[in-house]
């Protein structure tokens, strides 16, 4: 009898396990369909700022020597900004300020854009980090290039810039041809 009890215990936990096993494997499966269908850049950091888990676009952008997005999972997210090789360390303190001020709980969300150089080249970033609801805390950053866009925007900056000049040259010109007759 005490055996058919141990039988029917054993049978019972291996079941529960089963079951618990199972789930955790929806959960994981559906954390990864969520990374996977973000159009940005996405990291999941541990309280301490080390990254856990990310996107095959974050893993994708590592390749190109970003410095937002160069940590692989088990590592820390950011370096130390004097050790990092963008010409602006202040922009790596800005995103560790950031981060700290997320992962302390003092603000739920923090957005920014930072401009970092490679090779002479001077690109941009739009980083969103935000604080995860969960008993051990941590963060999920999400980082976008955005360096096409600031250069249309410069573009398109520096053409109304030149179509004001000209619309005041012809301006002028009127001015004077109409004092002259």
């Amino acid at each position: 009898m005490r055996w058919l009890l141990l039988i029917l215990i054993q049978s019972g936990s291996l079941i529960l396990l089963t079951r618990e096993y199972r789930r955790r494997r929806n959960v994981e499966a559906r954390i990864r369909a969520i990374l996977s269908s973000s159009f940005t850049d996405l990291a999941i950091l541990d309280r301490n700022g080390v990254v856990e888990d990310c996107n095959d676009k974050w893993a994708g952008a590592r390749e190109a020597v970003n410095p937002f997005t160069a940590a692989k999972p088990g590592e820390p997210w950011l370096r130390d900004p004097h050790a990092t090789p963008p010409d602006d360390p202040g922009e790596i303190a800005r995103a560790q300020d950031a981060l700290v001020a997320v992962l302390s709980g003092r603000e739920a969300e923090r957005t920014l854009e930072c401009d970092w150089r490679i090779g002479g080249e001077r690109r941009s970033s739009h980083l969103r980090i935000r604080r995860i609801d969960r008993q051990e805390g941590g963060a999920i950053v999400a980082h976008l290039d955005v360096t096409a866009s600031k250069r249309v925007e410069v573009e398109a900056q520096q053409a109304l810039h030149e179509l004001a000049h000209m619309n005041m040259r012809a301006g002028m010109g009127e001015l004077v041809s109409a004092v002259t007759h």
